[in-house]
Order: structure tokens, then C-alpha cells, then sequence
């Protein structure tokens, strides 16, 4: 009940009603849970109410709109960090990171906290000065207090309240800093991020925006581009104009809007994860099995004998083997390259050691000296595998750690044939090597992280804790949907989206994304699929859009030679039944592209709609002639051969057309109508009695009630036919 209060005001704050959100967080006070804020809550609304009175008296002020919504802010930050309060002290593991920061007597001014990263770069170059018998335990000690005092930061960050400027201006120094190590400043991001998702802070919002911008180490610049990406809330741009201006500013750099929309990309690869990871445990992993020579064991790998009898009986059976085993490593390559998450279902089982209950391990670059992996990294050595897996493969930072700590479980229980190989290098991990110079890319950078957060999300013991945007239940990872987004200079980029959407068949996020579209933008690939998704899924959004035929019309109109803009405005036009227009465009498309069978069969069906039948005949007797066995072209000559009286002719087709297992119930009803239309009434019961009742048959006798009554079939005579069905 109270936090139904907090969400309240917050909602009236974005509807900019001070007044109503002041009364609520009253009503909040009185409840007896206001634990921090009543004062400042108390001076935000004297001032009000001094501004109310001044207004009261007709005094003109220039200043009033900036005053109130300076007020809408203030009050803002202090219920935001009510939520927060209340989010930490209700849940016993953010509790315990709150507390245990909090208590630990560090001293966490920036100055400390500046002094501490810029220390650990000093002290890890002056390593290089010590003798070599005690420089690994001074670089243990270094490594091990760093560690802890950055895994205790993020957790500080992760659980702090709104910011006030001074904290963004500091925080931004330190992630620009070149005397700051540039993992740290990456972790540093992350936490950031995760503390915004959970409560929104313009302040962190902005201090992203700004290192996206302004930082030169790419790896810094991908994770504060995901960060405030995913952030980005248009009702919390109703409070704060600089959200919306900032955005603008950075989209209209073209190298800003490119790497924008690869982000959006990159997530929807992310949202079907799962998916993939199914079609390769169920289509790849079992062929890459058994056609090698190795076997799963409750004990392990084990290798299997050549067998020397099957190499005499089928002496190809080896090179088939190794086919198919590389045809699915291809397969799998194929996916990764296309941006798919090949690893997360087989790392996603090593997840469990204790190295994954320390929440900021999940988003640390991989380093073979962070202490959790720095005694097993000491214990396997130095195999050439390991070392072009952490150099050359396409791994997470998760699946490295993961891997470097299961290494030396995983390489007890291989064969030894198999070790040997991997010890020499000869193995190469599943899905290649990716080149030192494109793992620097902008995209793969990205991709890393995404399946660091992926992973994080989906894994993670309290990841119930955090605000998912990844969650199968919304669309929020769809960003392009966000009207903080609906920005003129990516209308070509939503464009883009909106046909990688449709490509994958996910209609309805595609729709979402064409719906928020900039408005007086719309361009040609905008109005092309909006008419077609209202052929493929109509219900969902004619009420939201314009009229197929509408769409099309724009589409020809920006791009008159397009013979797919011309193909929909025919296709808008036959779905409309004004079949005399149809029949216009795709007589104009068939004198353009004489081999194409559809636009001659769609003319056909036109001319008869229209009932010119002996052209319509004419039409399909040559398509007939052409490919006989042709169902769609058959079943438009059938029902015209009908239409005209000729009976016999179309009743043949149709026997050859119901003829196979599974016949469409429109084939059978068409057969019937024949048979009861050339007075064989009782080969008509038969035939509709064999797939429809009488609820089906009144339907559709209702739908056809005018070729019925053409054909002399009287009320009576359907509630006879009818009656028989039951």
C-alpha cells in the first residue's frame, strides 16, 4: 500500500501535478514511513505554496515555469529516493550490500576513491621495479586489495541514492581520467548502469551520456552507450528537457546512429538466446556427438576404438562422419556470425561457483590476476588451448572466468588423445577464432557486454533484486518502441529495424517499432511494411494505423517504379474487393514482368470477380497449360469453370484437388457447391458432411449467400443442406 503511494506521486510528478504529488507523499508521511526526506519534502512544498501565493496576486513572473519545474524535480529526487530506501530495506540482499558498505569504515569520498584507483595503477607499474622472488606476492597483495575495494565500490554505487551535480562532475573526471585503469573505469559504468535501471537518476543518465561521447578507450565508450540507451524513460523527459536534448545532440552524429541501431540489433539477437540455444542442443550438439570419435559418460568424455570391421563393411562412413561434423560446426559458426549467443547454454552450467556470488564479478573484464581465478589460472599452467581461447575466442568475460575456473575439473576428465591436443593447441574452440583487431570493433565490443548482461540477468541468485530488461513479458529491450526515441534523424534507422523485425517473422515487434515512428517522416520502407503487416496480421493494428491501400498508395508515390509498392497496392486493392482497380495494376504488372505466374493468376481472379469470365478463362487455360499440376492456378480455373455453367470440367479439378490426405476445407466446400449446383445433391451431402458440421456449413452459406442465390440455391434449400449435417 505505501509503495502504491510512492508509484502514485511519482506518475503525478510526470503528469506535473505538484500539487496532487505533494498531497500524497502527505498522506505518506502520516503513514508513518517516511524514514528520510520529510524536511527537504516540507521546504519543497513552503516554496510552492510561496509561489502560489505570489501568483495569486497577479504579479507577473518570468520565472515561474522554470520554478515549477524545478519543483517537479526537487520533488522528484526525493521520492525517487523514498523507492530507493524502501527497495533496499525490504530486501535482504541489497540490505546486506547497503550495510556492509556502508559499515565497513571506508572512506568513500571521491578524493579517497580517486586516490585508491590512481594508487593501484602506480603500484602495478612499480612492480617492474622489484626483484622477481617478491614481485608475485606483492602482486597478489596489490591485486587482492584492489579487488575488494572495486568489488565494495560497486556495490556502493550500485545501492547509492540520487546524485547531485557535484557527484556527476567527479565521476566523469575519474571515468575520462588516462591515470585510471581502464577496467575499473568499465566496472565503474556497469555499476552505474545497474543502479539507473533500478532508479532513474538524471544525474548518472547524463554522466553516461557524456563518457559515451567524450571517452576515447572504446570499451569504456560501448558499455556507457548500452547503459544509457536502456535507461532512457520519455516520462521522465517530461521532467527533465536535457534528457530529450542530449539525446538529439547525440543522434545526430551519423557514427552515433549507426552504433544505436546495432545496438538494437544486437539486443533482439540477445532476446533469442533461449531459442538458439534450443535449435543447438536439439540440431547441432546431437550430430557433432555421434559423429565423432568421442562419447558422453556419466564419467566424462570417453574415446571410442576405431572399429576396423565397419571400415572394410563401409569404407566411406568416416569421411561422411567427419561431413556432417563439420557441416554443424558451420552451422554454429554461421549463427555466432550473425550475432547469435552460441555459448550461454553450455557456460551457463558453470555458473555455480563462488566467484558468481559476488555480484560485480559478473561485469569485471576478464584478468588472469583477479584473485578468485588467479590460483587456478597458477594451477593449470600455461596450455597453449586455454591461452588462444582467452586471446582468439569469442567468449564473454563471464564464460572466460567460467572456463578458467572449470578448466582444471573439465581437463581431468577428458580422454587422454584429447588433452594432448589441446595441450599442443591443435584444438580450436567451436564457432573459430575471432582476430585480435576485430575484437577492437565497436559491434564486438558490444556483443561481449550484452552477453555479460545476458548472463547476469538470467543466472544470477538475486537477479530478481534488479530491473530486467531483458524480461520475456515486455519490450523493453526493444528500445525503438521507447517515444524518447521518436526522433526525426533516425527515421531511417527505424526503417532499418523495422525490416530486420520482419525478416526474423516478429510481426508484432515490428509493428511496435512502425508505430512509433517519427512523425512526418515516414518514408518509402515505413509505408511498405505497414501494408504489409496489414495483410499479415490485420487485427492488431488496423485500428492504430492508416488503411492498407493508404500505405501503398505512399509507397507508389515516393518510388513509382517499384514493383513491390505496385504488387501491394494491387494486392490492398483485390483485399477491398474493388477488383476493377486490382485487375488495372496487375494488368500494368504483367506487361512488365511477363514470367510471373502470380500476377497473371491474381488477374485472372479479378476478371472474374468482375465476371469477365471468357477472360479470365483465357488466362488460366495458358497458366494451366504451362504448369498442369499447379494447386493455386487449378483452384482459381475450377471455381470460374463453375461460375459459367461448366459443371463436369470444374468438378474434375476439384476431384483431383480434394484427392490427397488433408484436403482444404475451402476445396471440399467448392467440390460440393459444384456437385449441389449441377443437381448431384446427394454427392454434395456426401462431400460436405465429410468435413463440416452445421454450424461450419450455416457460416459459410452465409458468407456465400450470393454465388449460392446466383446458382438458384433458395433459404430453404441451405436449411435443408444444413439440416443434414447434424
Amino acid at each position: 500500500m505505501d509503495d502504491d503511494i510512492l508509484v502514485g506521486a511519482e506518475r503525478l510528478l510526470y503528469d506535473r501535478k505538484l500539487k496532487e504529488a505533494l498531497n500524497a507523499l502527505e498522506n505518506y508521511r502520516y503513514s508513518g514511513q517516511m524514514q528520510i526526506g520529510a524536511e527537504a519534502i516540507g521546504d519543497i512544498a513552503n516554496d510552492f505554496q510561496f509561489m502560489v501565493n505570489f501568483w495569486r496576486m497577479g504579479a507577473p513572473d518570468a520565472q515561474r515555469e522554470e520554478l515549477y519545474n524545478q519543483l517537479l524535480c526537487r520533488l522528484y529526487v526525493e521520492t525517487k529516493n523514498l523507492m530507493i530506501y524502501q527497495r533496499i530495506h525490504r530486501s535482504s540482499y541489497l540490505s546486506s550490500l547497503y550495510k556492509r558498505t556502508r559499515q565497513s569504515g571506508t572512506n568513500w569520498s571521491m578524493l579517497h576513491i580517486r586516490e585508491e584507483l590512481e594508487n593501484f595503477v602506480s603500484n602495478v607499474a612499480l612492480l617492474q621495479l622489484e626483484p622477481e622472488h617478491v614481485r608475485a606476492q606483492k602482486r597478489a597483495a596489490i591485486y587482492q586489495k584492489h579487488q575488494t575495494f572495486m568489488s565494495d565500490l560497486f556495490d556502493y554505487i550500485l545501492t547509492s541514492s540520487l546524485w547531485s551535480d557535484a557527484l556527476l562532475q567527479a565521476y566523469e573526471e575519474l571515468l575520462l581520467a588516462p591515470t585510471v585503469d581502464r577496467a575499473d573505469q568499465q566496472l565503474l559504468v556497469s555499476a552505474v548502469t545497474m543502479s539507473l535501471l533500478n532508479a532513474f537518476d538524471i544525474k548518472k543518465f547524463m554522466l553516461l551520456t557524456n563518457v559515451y561521447q567524450k571517452a576515447t578507450d572504446e570499451y569504456v565508450r560501448q558499455r556507457a552507450l548500452v547503459g544509457w540507451v536502456l535507461c532512457a524513460n520519455y516520462d521522465v523527459a517530461l521532467l527533465y528537457s536535457e534528457m530529450n536534448e542530449v539525446i538529439t545532440s547525440i543522434l545526430a552524429d551519423e557514427r552515433c546512429r549507426r552504433e544505436f541501431t546495432e545496438l538494437q540489433i544486437q539486443l533482439i539477437y540477445c532476446r533469442s538466446t533461449e531459442e538458439d540455444t534450443r535449435k543447438i542442443r536439439d540440431e547441432i550438439m546431437p550430430d557433432l556427438i555421434e559423429n565423432n570419435n568421442f562419447r558422453l559418460t556419466k564419467n566424462g568424455i570417453e574415446e571410442i576404438e576405431d572399429d576396423e570391421q565397419e571400415d572394410i563393411l563401409h569404407p566411406d562412413s568416416a569421411e561422411q562422419r567427419m561431413e556432417k561434423m563439420e557441416n554443424s560446426i558451420n552451422k554454429m559458426m554461421n549463427m555466432q556470425k550473425s550475432g547469435a549467443d552460441i555459448y550461454f547454454g553450455g557456460f551457463s552450467q558453470m555458473k555455480r561457483f563462488p566467484f558468481f556470488n559476488t555480484i560485480s564479478n559478473w561485469f569485471v573484464p576478464f584478468y588472469q590476476e583477479h584473485p578468485d581465478v588467479q590460483q587456478a589460472w597458477a594451477n593449470i599452467g600455461t596450455t597453449k588451448f586455454l591461452n588462444s581461447m582467452m586471446r582468439v575466442g569469442a567468449f564473454c568475460d563471464s564464460d572466460k572466468y567460467s572456463f578458467a575456473l572449470a578448466y582444471e575439473q573439465v581437463m581431468r576428465r577428458l580422454p587422454e588423445s584429447m588433452r594432448q591436443m589441446m595441450e599442443r593447441g591443435e584444438a580450436v574452440p567451436v564457432g573459430g577464432e575471432v582476430s585480435i583487431e576485430d575484437q577492437k570493433s565497436p559491434a564486438f565490443i558490444r556483443r561481449i557486454y550484452l552477453q555479460n548482461l545476458y548472463r547476469f540477468f538470467r543466472l544470477f541468485s538475486a537477479r530478481s533484486e534488479f530491473t530486467d530488461p531483458f524480461k520475456s513479458d515486455s519490450q523493453d529491450y526493444l528500445f525503438f518502441t521507447r517515444r524518447v526515441y521518436s526522433i526525426a534523424s533516425i527515421a531511417h534507422e527505424f526503417s532499418e529495424v523495422a525490416t530486420f523485425l520482419m525478416k526474423r517473422k516478429m510481426y508484432d515487434d515490428t509493428a511496435e517499432v512502425l508505430l512509433n515512428y517519427p512523425k512526418g517522416y515516414e518514408d518509402y520502407y515505413y509505408h511498405m511494411l505497414m501494408g504489409r503487416l496489414l495483410i499479415l496480421i490485420p487485427k492488431k493494428i488496423e485500428r492504430k494505423t492508416q488503411p492498407m491501400l493508404y500505405h501503398f498508395q505512399q509507397a507508389l508515390a515516393l518510388k513509382p517504379e517499384s514493383e513491390a509498392a505496385k504488387r501491394g497496392l494491387g494486392r490492398a486493392y483485390f483485399n477491398e474487393e474493388a477488383y476493377e482497380q486490382a485487375y488495372g495494376v496487375y494488368a500494368e504488372l504483367m506487361s512488365l514482368y511477363d514470367e510471373n505466374v502470380s500476377y497473371k493468376l491474381y488477374a485472372a481472379t479479378c476478371l472474374a470477380n468482375l465476371k469477365r469470365y471468357d477472360e479470365a478463362l483465357k488466362l488460366l487455360y495458358l497458366l494451366n497449360y504451362n504448369d498442369a499440376d499447379n494447386r493455386h492456378v487449378n483452384r482459381v480455373l475450377a471455381w470460374t469453370l463453375r461460375e459459367t455453367g461448366k459443371y463436369e470440367q470444374a468438378a474434375g479439378i476439384y476431384e483431383k484437388l480434394c484427392d490427397q490426405e488433408n484436403p482444404s476445407k475451402e476445396d471440399v466446400l467448392n467440390y460440393g457447391y459444384c456437385m449441389w449446383f449441377s443437381g448431384n445433391t446427394q454427392q454434395a451431402i456426401a462431400l460436405l458432411k465429410s468435413t463440416f458440421n452445421a454450424n461450419d456449413l450455416s457460416w459459410a452459406f452465409s458468407r456465400d449467400k450470393d454465388i449460392l442465390a446466383a446458382h438458384n440455391i433458395s433459404l430453404v434449400e441451405r436449411q435443408l443442406m444444413v439440416d443434414e449435417m447434424l
